[in-house]
Protein backbone atom coordinates (compact mmCIF):
# COMPACT_ATOMS: atom_id res chain seq x y z
CA UNK A 1 0.00 0.00 0.00
CA UNK A 2 3.12 2.55 0.14
CA UNK A 3 3.77 4.61 -2.43
CA UNK A 4 6.59 6.58 -3.57
CA UNK A 5 7.78 9.39 -0.32
CA UNK A 6 6.34 12.77 -0.99
CA UNK A 7 9.14 15.41 -1.30
CA UNK A 8 8.30 16.53 2.46
CA UNK A 9 10.04 13.53 4.05
CA UNK A 10 12.63 13.16 1.15
CA UNK A 11 14.15 15.96 1.37
CA UNK A 12 16.99 16.91 3.58
CA UNK A 13 16.13 19.07 6.99
CA UNK A 14 17.50 22.68 6.92
CA UNK A 15 19.47 23.23 10.56
CA UNK A 16 17.36 25.95 12.06
CA UNK A 17 18.74 26.08 15.48
CA UNK A 18 21.54 28.29 14.64
CA UNK A 19 20.84 32.00 15.07
CA UNK A 20 21.58 34.13 12.69
CA UNK A 21 21.18 38.09 11.70
CA UNK A 22 20.27 37.98 8.39
CA UNK A 23 17.65 35.80 6.70
CA UNK A 24 18.59 31.98 7.18
CA UNK A 25 18.17 30.88 3.10
CA UNK A 26 15.73 31.07 0.27
CA UNK A 27 13.49 27.89 0.67
CA UNK A 28 10.48 27.54 -1.68
CA UNK A 29 9.44 31.86 -2.39
CA UNK A 30 10.88 33.29 0.53
CA UNK A 31 13.80 33.13 3.28
CA UNK A 32 12.98 32.60 6.75
CA UNK A 33 14.38 34.98 9.73
CA UNK A 34 15.80 32.63 12.08
CA UNK A 35 17.20 35.66 14.30
CA UNK A 36 13.75 35.92 15.50
CA UNK A 37 13.74 33.04 18.09
CA UNK A 38 9.86 32.40 17.78
CA UNK A 39 10.04 31.66 14.12
CA UNK A 40 12.92 29.31 14.51
CA UNK A 41 11.67 27.90 16.98
CA UNK A 42 8.41 26.77 15.15
CA UNK A 43 10.46 25.86 12.05
CA UNK A 44 12.77 23.66 14.32
CA UNK A 45 9.72 22.15 15.89
CA UNK A 46 8.50 21.19 12.11
CA UNK A 47 11.70 19.61 10.87
CA UNK A 48 12.02 17.84 14.26
CA UNK A 49 8.31 16.47 13.49
CA UNK A 50 9.89 15.43 9.69
CA UNK A 51 13.33 13.68 11.86
CA UNK A 52 10.64 11.73 13.74
CA UNK A 53 9.11 10.51 10.86
CA UNK A 54 11.97 9.55 9.29
CA UNK A 55 13.12 7.69 11.95
CA UNK A 56 9.94 5.78 11.78
CA UNK A 57 9.81 5.01 7.99
CA UNK A 58 13.62 3.45 8.90
CA UNK A 59 12.96 1.68 11.61
CA UNK A 60 12.19 -1.64 12.05
CA UNK A 61 8.45 -3.70 12.50
CA UNK A 62 8.17 -3.67 16.67
CA UNK A 63 8.59 -0.18 16.79
CA UNK A 64 7.28 1.50 13.60
CA UNK A 65 3.59 2.48 14.54
CA UNK A 66 4.84 3.44 17.80
CA UNK A 67 7.30 5.97 16.54
CA UNK A 68 4.69 6.81 13.33
CA UNK A 69 2.46 7.96 16.05
CA UNK A 70 4.66 9.77 17.75
CA UNK A 71 5.57 11.65 14.54
CA UNK A 72 1.96 11.95 14.20
CA UNK A 73 1.38 13.76 17.92
CA UNK A 74 4.13 16.24 16.55
CA UNK A 75 2.68 17.21 13.84
CA UNK A 76 -0.53 17.68 15.91
CA UNK A 77 1.16 19.91 18.04
CA UNK A 78 2.81 22.47 16.01
CA UNK A 79 1.54 25.61 16.43
CA UNK A 80 -0.58 27.89 14.02
CA UNK A 81 1.75 30.11 12.48
CA UNK A 82 1.76 33.64 10.49
CA UNK A 83 3.59 32.54 7.36
CA UNK A 84 2.20 33.54 3.97
CA UNK A 85 0.75 30.11 2.69
CA UNK A 86 3.82 28.32 0.97
CA UNK A 87 2.74 25.24 -1.30
CA UNK A 88 6.13 23.79 -2.01
CA UNK A 89 7.16 21.40 0.19
CA UNK A 90 10.69 21.59 -0.60
CA UNK A 91 13.08 23.82 -2.95
CA UNK A 92 16.87 22.04 -4.01
CA UNK A 93 16.17 19.43 -1.95
CA UNK A 94 15.84 20.71 1.17
CA UNK A 95 12.70 20.97 3.28
CA UNK A 96 10.40 23.80 3.82
CA UNK A 97 9.22 24.42 7.32
CA UNK A 98 7.27 27.11 6.45
CA UNK A 99 5.19 24.62 3.97
CA UNK A 100 5.09 22.08 7.19
CA UNK A 101 3.81 23.94 9.51
CA UNK A 102 0.85 24.94 6.68
CA UNK A 103 0.29 21.67 5.90
CA UNK A 104 0.64 20.23 9.56
CA UNK A 105 -2.66 18.60 9.04
CA UNK A 106 -2.24 16.44 6.36
CA UNK A 107 0.93 15.63 7.84
CA UNK A 108 -0.62 14.04 10.83
CA UNK A 109 -2.91 12.21 9.21
CA UNK A 110 -0.40 10.78 6.58
CA UNK A 111 1.50 9.62 9.81
CA UNK A 112 -1.54 8.27 11.69
CA UNK A 113 -2.41 6.26 8.55
CA UNK A 114 0.73 4.31 8.32
CA UNK A 115 0.46 3.91 11.95
CA UNK A 116 -2.63 1.71 11.01
CA UNK A 117 -0.73 0.41 8.16
CA UNK A 118 1.58 -1.29 10.51
CA UNK A 119 -0.63 -2.38 13.03
CA UNK A 120 -0.52 -6.60 12.91
CA UNK A 121 -4.23 -6.71 13.92
CA UNK A 122 -6.60 -7.90 11.45
CA UNK A 123 -7.60 -5.25 8.98
CA UNK A 124 -11.03 -4.82 9.54
CA UNK A 125 -13.84 -3.17 7.14
CA UNK A 126 -14.05 -0.05 10.10
CA UNK A 127 -10.02 -0.46 9.83
CA UNK A 128 -9.44 0.19 6.14
CA UNK A 129 -12.46 2.66 6.29
CA UNK A 130 -10.31 5.05 9.02
CA UNK A 131 -7.21 4.59 6.92
CA UNK A 132 -9.10 5.69 3.68
CA UNK A 133 -10.60 8.52 5.20
CA UNK A 134 -6.88 9.58 6.96
CA UNK A 135 -5.62 8.83 3.37
CA UNK A 136 -7.64 11.76 1.75
CA UNK A 137 -7.43 14.17 4.96
CA UNK A 138 -3.33 14.02 4.31
CA UNK A 139 -4.47 14.95 0.39
CA UNK A 140 -0.89 14.53 -1.70
CA UNK A 141 1.57 14.24 1.46
CA UNK A 142 0.25 10.61 1.84
CA UNK A 143 2.72 7.89 2.50
CA UNK A 144 0.35 5.43 1.66
CA UNK A 145 -1.96 4.89 -1.66
CA UNK A 146 -5.24 5.17 -1.45
CA UNK A 147 -6.61 3.01 -4.20
CA UNK A 148 -4.51 0.14 -2.62
CA UNK A 149 -6.52 0.97 0.55
CA UNK A 150 -9.94 1.02 -0.84
CA UNK A 151 -9.30 -2.16 -3.22
CA UNK A 152 -8.87 -3.98 0.31
CA UNK A 153 -12.18 -2.21 1.53
CA UNK A 154 -13.79 -3.66 -1.29
CA UNK A 155 -12.39 -7.15 -0.66
CA UNK A 156 -13.85 -7.26 2.67
CA UNK A 157 -16.90 -5.94 1.62
CA UNK A 158 -17.43 -8.23 -0.57
CA UNK A 159 -16.31 -11.47 1.13
CA UNK A 160 -19.12 -10.20 4.11
CA UNK A 161 -21.55 -9.64 1.51
CA UNK A 162 -20.98 -13.44 -0.25
CA UNK A 163 -20.84 -14.59 3.70
CA UNK A 164 -24.52 -13.01 4.51
CA UNK A 165 -25.45 -14.75 0.95
CA UNK A 166 -24.50 -18.13 1.87
CA UNK A 167 -25.99 -17.73 5.56
CA UNK A 168 -29.85 -17.32 3.95
CA UNK A 169 -31.51 -20.19 4.68
CA UNK A 170 -30.06 -21.39 7.29
CA UNK A 171 -32.47 -19.68 10.00
CA UNK A 172 -36.26 -20.77 8.73
CA UNK A 173 -38.06 -19.24 12.05
CA UNK A 174 -36.58 -16.37 10.38
CA UNK A 175 -37.46 -16.46 6.91
CA UNK A 176 -39.64 -18.71 6.40
CA UNK A 177 -41.26 -17.33 2.80
CA UNK A 178 -39.18 -18.97 0.08
CA UNK A 179 -39.64 -15.88 -2.19
CA UNK A 180 -38.25 -13.71 0.86
CA UNK A 181 -34.86 -16.22 1.22
CA UNK A 182 -34.42 -15.82 -2.84
CA UNK A 183 -34.63 -12.07 -2.63
CA UNK A 184 -32.75 -12.11 -0.12
CA UNK A 185 -30.09 -14.01 -1.09
CA UNK A 186 -30.21 -11.89 -4.52
CA UNK A 187 -29.86 -8.84 -2.64
CA UNK A 188 -26.65 -9.70 -1.08
CA UNK A 189 -24.77 -11.33 -4.03
CA UNK A 190 -25.59 -8.05 -5.86
CA UNK A 191 -24.61 -5.83 -3.23
CA UNK A 192 -21.03 -8.35 -3.26
CA UNK A 193 -20.72 -7.48 -6.84
CA UNK A 194 -20.82 -4.23 -6.25
CA UNK A 195 -18.01 -4.26 -3.87
CA UNK A 196 -16.30 -6.55 -6.45
CA UNK A 197 -16.35 -3.94 -9.20
CA UNK A 198 -14.35 -1.66 -6.98
CA UNK A 199 -11.23 -3.86 -6.36
CA UNK A 200 -8.35 -3.22 -8.79
CA UNK A 201 -8.05 -6.28 -11.15
CA UNK A 202 -4.28 -6.57 -10.14
CA UNK A 203 -5.32 -7.35 -6.30
CA UNK A 204 -8.44 -9.74 -6.80
CA UNK A 205 -7.59 -12.92 -4.18
CA UNK A 206 -8.18 -15.98 -6.65
CA UNK A 207 -10.30 -17.24 -3.81
CA UNK A 208 -12.75 -14.65 -3.73
CA UNK A 209 -13.11 -14.94 -7.45
CA UNK A 210 -13.89 -18.12 -7.79
CA UNK A 211 -16.40 -17.38 -5.07
CA UNK A 212 -18.21 -14.76 -6.94
CA UNK A 213 -17.62 -16.89 -10.48
CA UNK A 214 -19.36 -19.63 -8.13
CA UNK A 215 -22.33 -17.10 -7.19
CA UNK A 216 -23.31 -15.56 -10.51
CA UNK A 217 -23.11 -19.08 -11.82
CA UNK A 218 -26.09 -19.79 -9.66
CA UNK A 219 -27.41 -16.81 -9.99
CA UNK A 220 -27.38 -17.67 -13.76
CA UNK A 221 -29.24 -20.90 -13.75
CA UNK A 222 -31.29 -19.91 -11.21
CA UNK A 223 -32.35 -16.45 -11.23
CA UNK A 224 -31.64 -15.42 -14.35
CA UNK A 225 -35.45 -14.16 -14.60
CA UNK A 226 -35.21 -11.71 -11.45
CA UNK A 227 -31.29 -11.11 -10.57
CA UNK A 228 -31.25 -8.20 -13.10
CA UNK A 229 -33.87 -5.95 -12.07
CA UNK A 230 -33.06 -6.95 -8.40
CA UNK A 231 -29.25 -5.48 -9.49
CA UNK A 232 -30.28 -2.38 -10.71
CA UNK A 233 -32.03 -1.88 -7.64
CA UNK A 234 -29.10 -2.14 -5.63
CA UNK A 235 -27.09 -0.38 -7.46
CA UNK A 236 -28.74 2.64 -7.68
CA UNK A 237 -28.55 2.83 -3.50
CA UNK A 238 -25.30 1.29 -3.53
CA UNK A 239 -22.29 4.09 -1.40
CA UNK A 240 -18.98 2.60 -1.55
CA UNK A 241 -17.79 4.43 0.97
CA UNK A 242 -19.05 7.63 3.50
CA UNK A 243 -16.54 9.91 4.15
CA UNK A 244 -16.38 12.52 6.70
CA UNK A 245 -15.64 16.03 5.72
CA UNK A 246 -12.03 17.02 7.60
Amino acid sequence: MLKKPPSWISSKCPDVDMETETLYTLIGSKGILTSESETRELCNAACNAVLMAKEAKKSDVQTQQTKWECAADMFAALQSSDFEKDEEMSENGFLNPVSVLYHKNELENACRAVAMYCDSAEDTIEKLKRMAQLCKNAKLNSLIDIDAVLSQFAIKNCEEMLKKASMVGLNPDNNPNAKDLALEYQRYVAQGELFFNKIHPSVIPPDLQKKIDSVKTRIATTYSSTYSQIFSNEEKTFKFIDFDEP
